[in-house]
């Protein structure tokens, strides 16, 4: 092998652990919009069950509050949220070119229900591209 094969390897295996570092700092942040919203941006193109959110931590609810249950208002193909932690994750791999092609934004929304007291928060998730 010679010198030159042996850089462009170190900088593939460098470039490739750069972005694997910087997929798992970029794959999902959280911001509140406002009143009962909450927005998710995620990568593309993530396995099944990749973490979105913690909705209990990011509405700033006491972890203490006991018997708050969390929900979907109705089923949804591409998330599922765990009803006592609150942590939502996707349910399948998203990939946004499928989900909203020739779309420059990709967003979906879910709305979700907090249990015993029936409060309503809209949740949206927007795919950006893993390039």
């Amino acid at each position: 092998m010679n010198m030159t094969q042996l850089v462009g390897e170190w900088w593939m295996m460098l470039h490739s652990s750069v972005a694997a570092v910087l997929l798992l700092v970029v794959t999902s942040s959280a911001r509140r919009t406002g009143g009962n919203s909450l927005t998710y941006q995620l990568v593309e193109e993530q396995p099944a069950d990749t973490f979105i959110g913690n909705i209990r931590q990011d509405l700033d609810l006491s972890s203490t509050a006991t018997g708050t249950t969390f929900s979907l208002l109705a089923a949804s193909a591409h998330f599922q949220i765990d009803p006592d932690s609150g942590i939502l994750r996707t349910t399948d791999v998203i990939d946004r070119d499928d989900l909203c092609p020739g779309q420059s934004l990709c967003q979906l929304t879910a709305n979700l229900v907090l249990r015993p007291d029936m409060h309503f928060h809209k949740v949206s998730i927007e795919f950006h591209s893993c390039m």
